[in-house]
């Protein structure tokens, strides 16, 4: 729907800001800071030209590790908005998948492994809602105690300014440094 708040660039802007940003948090999380992103895409139900409602995006970290990410939201139902994440490091590879934005599965190696890869599986929560109760929890005892959050605003920080970096670099076939 184009009125959705989603599809305004000055609010919700877009899919890929609403959905692959918690994608985007979790390399952070993992990877530390994004150096540049490059992105393809479009705007397949067309809700807003301007802003991609499906992408791939391959983003450097200044560690040295590299991500592949596909993201977005295009409201297939029976797909459950499929989440996959690629990570190549110095000292082997990992996929992580799951679905409606939320890992459950992560597979890796080490470069020097030569039997099975490792696998993991966790299941998502029934209700969504237990994520949220989570996040409150952990904000009222983080305030309660005076410690520092698990996340913080510069973890949201970080997760919007990727997701605002593929947009400009689907709309201008660019890489985006990060770094200005």
């Amino acid at each position: 729907m184009p009125e959705h708040w989603m599809w305004d660039p000055d609010n919700g802007n877009g899919a890929v800001n609403k959905n692959t940003c918690h994608v985007f948090d979790t390399l952070c999380y993992f990877l530390g800071e994004p150096v540049s992103v490059h992105a393809f895409g479009a705007s397949y139900h067309g809700a807003a030209p301007a802003l991609p409602d499906g992408i791939v995006a391959n983003i450097a970290f200044e560690s040295g590790a590299v991500a592949s990410v596909t993201g977005g939201s295009l409201s297939a139902d029976i797909l459950r908005t499929p989440t996959w994440l690629d990570v190549y490091a110095e000292k082997g590879q990992a996929l992580v998948t799951g679905i409606e934005h939320m890992f459950d599965t992560l597979t890796w190696g080490r470069s020097d492994d030569s039997s099975e890869p490792n696998r993991q599986h966790w299941p998502n929560p029934r209700l969504r809602t237990l994520i949220v109760q989570y996040a409150i929890a952990e904000f009222v005892d983080s305030f309660r105690t005076g410690r520092q959050p698990e996340s913080d605003a510069d973890a949201g920080l970080k997760a919007l300014a990727l997701a605002m970096a593929v947009n400009e670099s689907t709309a201008t076939g660019e890489i985006v440094d990060l770094r200005n």
